[in-house]
């Protein structure tokens, strides 16, 4: 039988296609919705604030109601439309035959179709249904009797027709449509695939080039990891960062014309000539100064990438176990979060607090607290936000940083190549008991040797308010586009060399514990461990401690 086709005029079958493929999306990104927890932010009124978008998932949310909405249109479209059957006139549906049947089958079989709707023998309620019968077959034999006419019949009519998913309209306007399909299957699609394919080529797993990276790994040094003073080493880094690909080779766009002297005449604060990168520099410093100048495409992009490059540097120094660079680097990415040019200058990140202020306070005698000033701030809207602000930064200090024994090896007598009756095999509460006799004053735990040492580091988290509410709770960043939540990293290092993994942790209430093993066969027989806890969304949240161990 030849078949024919024709296209979805009603969007019957359109219908059906788009819902197979959009109804899986809609209930996933709706689990998606649900199963997610909340999330909260600080009652602020600031301009940052109120021009954010705080909720992280309103695309999603918005997204997944077009969906919807589409869905239920379709839904609609389907209990709305019925499916027509147009199967035209069929004379051998009608004759009870097929195409091969002879001309002596087809009589008989048209005697025996009259003789059962005979009119002298129908009932009268019936009579008007025999005559449309009798008429039906009459018409039925006279086109397969006439040779001509079935012929055409066959070649055309007889035809079972099957409907294409494709709307009518789209036939019509087909000089357009293949413009279109052109426009996005052969030049949109395939220069966005090939930009795509560019960026990733070259990008390690946390997005940054791999030329970048071996330049911090040139540059990154002993020299930069032994420097005290922390807002040199991060001018440094800052310096560093300029000269990655990311923005040498971004097309920048701003007029920083005169941005120099501005932020040098009213800051009083140098800045570094970065020469070729000095564009992407500027645009840096007028994201951490918040001047406003640079145009907001290069300033999203310096925050996005800058955060990209952070990581890459904290790749390299723990990878080198550099533990002062990576204190500096948790530094540099509170100040890039938050927006503010030094570390000193840490109460910038609170709301409607100004730098004038801040720099009489710090040349001044007298000192003012951070509770002190936020009290002179007008009342209202102002002060609320500052301190709803203020309180709502968590604080964590280090309540035990100790040294104990969990597993202790065999000491082996040297005469002795096998386990003997001599060996002096150290049991756990042995060397707890004289690891806690051997603790002094300046925390001095002895180990002893051949033994795994558990560093016991526990964290007590304060926050002054607890804003109400379940779900996580959003970092205060007005000048990112971003959305953050507190994480807190905690790194030991022993003699300022890292030892083991860094831990990150998100953030929690009250209390937690964080342990790290040490095999005292790989340290010193006297060194000194330290432990740092930082926060790289919120400033001056930084926290250290150490302890002596000595090796018997």
């Amino acid at each position: 039988m030849a078949y024919d086709y024709e296209y979805d005029e009603s969007g019957l079958a359109s219908s059906y296609l788009l819902l197979s493929m959009l109804v899986p999306v809609a209930l996933y990104m709706t689990y998606d919705l649900v199963d997610s927890s909340p999330i909260r932010r600080v009652r602020c009124f600031c301009s940052g604030c109120k021009n954010k978008e705080v909720n992280r998932k309103t695309k999603r949310k918005v997204f997944t109601m077009i969906i919807w909405a589409i869905i239920s249109y379709l839904i609609s479209n389907i209990r709305t439309l019925k499916i027509e059957y147009n199967k035209g006139f069929d004379p051998l549906e009608v004759l009870g035959v097929d195409e091969g049947t002879g001309e002596k089958e087809i009589k008989r079989k048209l005697r025996k179709l009259l003789m059962k709707y005979n009119l002298s023998k129908a009932p009268e309620d019936l009579r008007k249904e025999y005559e449309e019968k009798q008429k039906i077959i009459n018409k039925a034999y006279g086109l397969v009797s006439d040779k001509k006419r079935y012929e055409t019949w066959l070649n055309s009519e007889s035809k079972t027709g099957e409907i294409i998913a494709i709307p009518k309209v789209v036939i019509k306007r087909g000089i357009y449509a293949f413009g279109l399909y052109s426009l996005l299957l052969g030049v949109f699609l395939p220069r966005w695939a090939y930009r795509k394919w560019r960026e990733i080529r070259d990008l390690n797993r946390v997005g940054v080039n791999f030329r970048t990276m071996e330049t911090f790994y040139e540059k990154i040094d002993v020299g930069m990891n032994q420097t005290k003073r922390p807002l040199e080493v991060v001018m440094r880094l800052i310096v560093l960062m300029t000269k990655s690909v990311e923005f040498s080779e971004y097309r920048w766009r701003s007029d920083v014309e005169g941005l120099r002297s501005k932020i040098e005449s009213g800051f009083a604060f140098p800045l570094k000539d970065c020469g070729k990168e000095n564009k992407g520099y500027l645009v840096l410093m007028d994201h951490l100064f918040r001047i406003g100048q640079a145009e907001r495409s290069d300033v999203e992009y310096v925050q996005k990438v800058s955060l990209r490059l952070v990581e890459g540097m904290k790749a390299i120094g723990i990878a080198k176990r550099y533990g002062g660079v990576v204190r500096n680097l948790v530094i540099l990415e509170s100040m890039i979060i938050q927006a503010v040019f030094d570390v000193k200058y840490s109460m910038l990140q609170i709301p409607f607090v100004k730098f004038e202020d801040i720099f009489i306070q710090e040349n001044s005698k007298e000192k003012v607290s951070v509770e002190g000033y936020l009290g002179t701030l007008p009342s209202g809207e102002k002060r609320e936000s500052a301190l709803n602000v203020y309180n709502s930064i968590p604080l964590v200090k280090i309540t035990e940083f100790s040294a104990s024994v969990i597993e202790t090896g065999v000491v082996k007598d040297e005469d002795h190549d096998e386990p003997s009756s001599s060996e002096n095999l150290v049991t756990r509460n042995d060397s707890e008991e004289r690891a806690r006799a051997a603790k002094a004053d300046q925390a001095v735990y002895v180990i002893p040797g051949g033994s795994i040492a558990t560093i016991n580091v526990v964290l007590d988290r304060e926050c002054k308010v607890d804003v109400g509410g379940k779900g996580e709770m959003i970092v205060h960043a007005p000048f990112m586009k971003e959305v953050f939540f507190v994480k807190w990293i905690v790194m030991l290092t022993v003699d300022n060399v890292i030892y083991g993994k860094i831990k990150v942790i998100d953030d929690f209430e009250k209390r937690t514990n964080v342990r790290f093993s040490v095999d005292v066969g790989e340290i010193k027989k006297a060194c000194e461990c330290r432990v740092f806890v930082g926060c790289g969304e919120y400033m001056n949240r930084n926290v250290e401690k150490g302890i002596l161990i000595k090796i018997e």
